[in-house]
């Protein structure tokens, strides 16, 4: 065999060994990929522009701000020299609803996500405090402070049919929510001597007692499901972030501090929970996960401080 055919057979010989290592590779890595399929992570459009509104005192007095939960940016959307405050997402997302405190009164304003657009809700001479959305976007619950009585309104939010939904022997106080479902109402009240947690029907109706103890319960909060509530209690010493079902079984602790932890807010997906506490000395947004208070984050670092967070 002359040397020519020599070198065709190994080159020969070469191509088929690199196409047999090829086959074979790619069947070895088809078998790996059949039993461990990629996971690739599905991002939702609400999910890639979560954002948690909340109240800063930097500049001296309340003012709204925004956290990017992607990027962590924070945007600052009122200038005043007033105090803005306890800020309420639109189920849309699309506005704000808030407390304005001028004048020696508190009202309810209306603002565009942006900070635009800034409107007056509520006028008046009494105290207006604690906005909550209606699920579907039409109507705002709040509580209205006067005469030293504590009740619980609803207003379109076109500003018509303003309506009372609780009586004046009550005593209502704190953050109240709406129930996803539309049809209840979280709220607080202290008529019994110390703050405990209530639900009611969406039209005042048929009030039923969470929480029973000896200690202050308050700042409720509806899982995006319904079917839990997060509230900050008194219980241990200090405010902390607890979880319950929305019969008031199940009442689990998820904040174990020394300081005070208050004012839960749900992501929108309700796997994690944001809330404002002293443990860096001052106010601060924090968030950790819903069903244990584990992986404790914190959102917000300054002098200053940061409060009433409100996430969408």
């Amino acid at each position: 065999m002359n040397k020519i055919s020599r070198n065709k057979i190994f080159r020969s010989r070469y191509i088929l060994l690199f196409l047999a290592i090829f086959l074979l590779t790619g069947l070895l890595l088809s078998f790996f990929i059949l039993e461990n399929p990629l996971k690739i992570p599905i991002s939702s459009n609400r999910q890639s522009t979560s954002k948690i509104a909340f109240t800063s005192y930097r500049d001296g007095d309340g003012e709204l701000f925004l956290i990017d939960i992607n990027s962590l940016n924070q945007t600052q959307l009122t200038f005043n020299e007033v105090d803005d405050i306890n800020p309420s997402w639109s189920p849309d997302a699309t506005q704000i609803a808030f407390t304005r405190s001028f004048n020696g009164t508190h009202d309810i304003f209306l603002a565009n996500a942006d900070g635009s657009n800034i409107t007056q809700l509520t006028n008046g001479s009494t105290n207006d405090l604690y906005p909550s959305w209606h699920p579907d976007g039409s109507k705002i619950a709040f509580i209205r402070y006067e005469d030293k009585i504590a009740n619980i309104f609803v207003i379109n939010s076109d500003k018509s049919d303003l309506r009372q939904l609780t009586s004046n022997d009550q005593k209502v106080v704190d953050k109240l929510d709406w129930s996803p479902d539309r049809k209840k109402i979280a709220f607080v009240s202290n008529r019994d001597g110390d703050y405990e947690i209530l639900i009611m029907n969406s039209d005042g109706t048929n009030e039923i007692k969470l929480t029973d103890n000896s200690e202050d319960d308050g700042k409720p909060a509806w899982s995006p499901n319904g079917d839990k509530i997060a509230f900050a209690s008194m219980r241990d010493g200090d405010w902390e972030i607890f979880v319950m079902n929305v019969d008031g079984s199940n009442q689990t602790q998820l904040t174990f501090n020394n300081v005070y932890d208050t004012y839960p807010s749900w992501s929108p997906d309700g796997t994690k929970i944001t809330f404002y506490s002293g443990l860096d000395g001052d106010a601060e947004i924090f968030m950790m996960n819903a069903e244990d208070g584990s992986d404790l984050n914190q959102l917000t670092l300054n002098k200053a401080l940061d409060t009433h967070p409100d996430w969408h």
